[in-house]
């Protein structure tokens, strides 16, 4: 049951990056099942698969509900930047696309648009979008192994390996009143 109300928000995560784009409905309907659908089956396969041959433990779903869903997302903004033109857009494309406004500075100014833009192309626009997917995962990928291997320096506190996934150590159980502790028993000592 966890997978399927984890893929009820992957279609909102990846809708995210395109919310603010022409997109029709039949377009937001695909990009969330695909995005609901990869999640599921993620939490279902890829998980498993993870853990068991990379050793990489995703302890709140986080690569399923937020990763997966980000890229479909971020490759539906792709798609949907390759498609933007003045027919969808009007001359307001300037708003959604910033670099795709006009450069014309007095038109910018009549738009309200807050700056010119470059007159970028819909395909420029759209490689650029490709081309920060890259970057981002690159980031993310690189400084992830950073972090690890940085907290694989022995001067860190490591847990044994039988401790990793045992936190008991951090929680306190408060002990059940004994019978003699009574509320009753309280009252009469009053």
């Amino acid at each position: 049951m966890p997978e399927v109300q984890n893929s009820t928000l992957a279609g909102g995560v990846a809708m995210g990056t395109c919310s603010t784009m022409m997109i029709e409905p039949w377009a937001a309907l695909l990009i969330g099942t695909c995005a609901g659908s990869l999640s599921t089956l993620g939490f279902i396969y890829l998980t498993p698969f993870l853990e068991r041959t990379v050793k990489l433990h995703d302890t709140a779903g986080i690569h399923n509900l937020h990763g997966i869903p980000g890229l479909i997302g971020s490759f539906a903004g792709v798609f949907a930047a390759l498609h933007a033109s003045p027919d969808k857009y009007g001359d307001y494309v300037g708003y959604v696309f910033p670099h795709m406004g006009t450069s014309n500075e007095t038109l910018a100014w009549e738009l309200g648009l807050p700056e010119p833009g470059h007159d970028r192309s819909a395909n420029t626009q759209g490689g650029m979008q490709a081309a920060a997917i890259g970057v981002t995962l690159g980031l993310a990928i690189s400084s992830g192994l950073f972090v690890g291997a940085f907290l694989r320096i022995p001067v860190f506190d490591q847990p044994l390996r039988k401790d990793q996934f045992d936190d008991s150590h951090w929680w306190v159980e408060a002990s059940p009143p004994s019978a003699e502790s009574g509320s009753d028993k309280e009252d009469e000592e009053l």
